[in-house]
């Protein structure tokens, strides 16, 4: 598509992505009341905090659906008016946009998803500072709610910023309020009249100013997101195109030529302005002054250094007619806004298509009313206002007068059950898999067993006779208990210096042994191991540790109690937590610190082991290896200690927040 096309094709889908970013904004906040949002503050997911974000991120996605297929559409009558003032004949049902293609409909989903990650993560981390700052200055919690309703539409930065003018204005710093670009301007005359006559702005001044210079910002942001979304899905609307009419054979990629465009003004990119004029073929990347390589203008794969609020186009040229067959083009015929003939002819055909249209054509699709009284019923409502009608955007950007073909529904209705499909495919290979797996691991288990005790038997035959560790000194030593098969001892120490109840290791006491004034016997060990004539699961041997019974798994090492063993294979599917206190591990444990065993329900549908996690004594929150090592855990703990010495309404508010924001599974 030429330039002029494109850039009639950007200016439209952008105004129709500001109305549909603005349109979501305003169903958020109205969807989520302040009343309502301070009541949700109380569970224990920030997620559930405002209602709706998924549902408005996938309106928005269809109206940068709507906006793709409209590129699409666009550029396939640009290419078929190119072949036709070629002389080459090429149907209208062969060259076109295909929205149910399968890249197209995987292109749509995934943008969808994108869009709800990106939308929720951005409102979490708004939900978590406003939580975390309401509790820091001890705020009743409906200002909390109120203050996270009102950052609806704002990244965190620019609800900073807001901030920081109510603070201006509340310390009576009218200039630096004045001075600001975004402010409103019936809020400046009153803002200014307060300065001059130094008389201070009232409760309900300041509010109104804050509302208003909060409602530019959304605008801004909107702006911002608009052009830049437009951006990037109209070339990827038209390279969409250019790649389906290649694949059915109706162009060759060597036909394409593609030439980057910059705005021509002081405010284009140092590294853009290299590129302007530079000429690649299909398929090939430009790149820019920097080394970087794009696509085209707002690459998602690029860097937001090289794509945020680019204005740039890319137009293109087509050599031969259709199927790559070379019509013999006169020099400067591929310029088709310098030949006006054929540019009559262009519009003579683009009326006789209007005329089709109109007495061929339904009425169109019907509008979806919203009703207040439902939440269903108003997202309906707002995804309808998004959406809009090809058509019309094609007759807005220029290139109407030829029936567009929008995507059916059923052809979005298709493409989801075979996603759903497929995904149900991946799920049955996938429980498969972990079937399999599981009976190699156990067959896997059996064999390790049975190679064990075959182990264990031949040592026994071979040396006639049994091993003991005895402490001796500060370290250990290997003796002889005897030549006889039968001669076993009683009670193996496992340690030197074994484990107490609170798990720390003491030293033995010493005595001195008689005849020989330089050895020593320890006492007799209370903590000791022994071996259990308990029968034990299969991977585990039984053994008696304090007089109490374990399970040892083969594999790991870890111990567990009966009762520990059993949460473990009733709550397979769900996961568990719990201290580890058997005799193997101790090691395990750091001072301060108890070990704990961890796998959740997320872990499980992860296919994750289970993690080994750390309890503190002082404050019983939990921490990986890692966040200890690195001096976090030590940080929060400190954290921790001094808020608990803050009032108790406070404590209380604290708790809540940390309880949602402690990362435990």
């Amino acid at each position: 598509m030429d330039r002029a096309g494109m850039e009639r094709l950007l200016t439209a889908i952008e105004g129709q992505l500001r109305r549909a970013w603005l349109a979501m904004i305003g169903h958020l906040r109205e969807t989520n009341r302040v009343a309502q949002v301070a009541g949700r503050m109380q569970v224990r997911d920030p997620g559930a905090v405002l209602h709706g974000v998924e549902d408005a991120a996938a309106s928005f996605a269809a109206a940068e659906h709507n906006a793709y297929v409209t590129a699409g559409q666009a550029a396939a009558r640009w290419l078929r008016r190119q072949f036709a003032k070629r002389g080459s004949c090429v149907a209208k049902k062969l060259l076109n946009f295909d929205p149910g293609d399968a890249i197209a409909t995987a292109w749509a989903e995934q943008n969808r998803l994108d869009l709800i990650r990106e939308l929720a993560t951005e409102q979490r981390i708004l939900i978590r500072d406003a939580l975390i700052g309401g509790a820091m200055r001890g705020v009743n919690p409906r200002v909390t709610a109120a203050e996270i309703r009102d950052a609806i539409g704002l990244t965190s930065y620019q609800e900073r910023i807001v901030a920081n003018y109510r603070a201006q204005l509340e310390a009576g710093q009218y200039a630096e309020a004045l001075a600001r670009q975004l402010s409103h301007g019936q809020s400046d005359r009153a803002i200014a009249a307060a300065a001059r006559t130094q008389v201070a702005l009232t409760q309900a001044q300041i509010d109104t100013a804050v509302e208003r210079y909060r409602a530019n910002w959304i605008a801004y942001r909107a702006e911002v997101i608009a052009r830049t979304e437009a951006l990037r899905v109209a070339h990827q609307g038209t390279e969409e195109l250019y790649r389906q009419a290649i694949a059915r054979g109706d162009l060759q990629a060597d036909q394409l030529e593609r030439t980057w465009n910059t705005a021509h003004d002081g405010r284009v990119r140092t590294s853009h302005r290299v590129m302007d004029a530079q000429t690649v073929g299909f398929g090939e990347r430009f790149r820019t002054g920097e080394g970087t390589e794009l696509r085209f203008p707002g690459d998602p794969d690029a860097p937001a250094s090289e794509t945020a609020q680019c204005r740039c186009v890319v137009s293109t040229r087509v050599h031969g007619g259709a199927g790559g067959a070379d019509a013999g083009v006169p020099a400067g015929a591929d310029d088709l806004e310098a030949d006006a003939e054929l540019e009559e002819e262009g519009a003579a055909e683009e009326a006789e298509a209007a005329d089709e249209e109109a007495a061929g054509d339904d009425a169109g699709a019907d509008d979806v009313a919203a009703d207040e009284g439902t939440d269903d019923a108003a997202v309906e409502g707002a995804e309808a206002a998004f959406t809009g009608d090809a058509d019309e955007l094609l007759d807005e950007v220029g290139l109407g007068g030829e029936p567009a073909q929008p995507a059916p529904p059923r052809y979005l209705q298709q493409a989801q059950q075979q996603q759903l499909q497929r995904a149900e495919r991946r799920l049955v290979e996938r429980q498969a898999t972990h079937a399999a797996t599981r009976a190699d691991l156990e067959a896997a288990t059996a064999a390790h067993e049975q190679a064990t005790a075959e182990l264990v038997a031949a040592r026994r035959e071979v040396d006639g006779f049994r091993i003991g560790v005895s402490a001796v000194g500060d370290g250990s030593e290997i003796a002889r208990l005897g030549e006889a098969p039968d001669v076993v001892p009683a009670r193996v120490p496992l340690a030197s210096h074994p484990p107490s109840r609170s798990g720390m290791s003491a030293a033995p006491t010493r005595n001195e042994l008689p005849g020989d004034p330089h050895r020593t016997a320890p006492e007799p060990l209370r903590d000791t191991i022994v071996p259990s004539d308990q029968p034990a699961p299969v991977g585990y041997e039984a053994m008696e540790y304090n007089g109490e019974l374990y399970y040892r798994q083969r594999i790991t090492g870890r111990s567990y109690t009966p009762a520990q063993y059993t949460e473990r294979e009733r709550d397979a599917a769900r996961g568990w937590s719990f201290d580890l206190t058997g005799p193997n591990d101790r090691q395990l444990s750091i001072p301060g610190y108890q070990a704990r065993e961890v796998l959740s329900r997320s872990m499980i549908e992860q296919g994750r082991a289970p993690e080994l996690r750390y309890r503190s004594e002082r404050t019983g929150q939990t921490y990986t290896a890692e966040q200890i090592a690195s001096g976090e855990a030590a940080e929060a703990e400190s954290f921790l200690i001094e808020e608990e010495r803050r009032p108790q309404p406070r404590r209380r508010l604290l708790g809540r927040i940390r309880s949602l924001f402690s990362g435990r599974d």
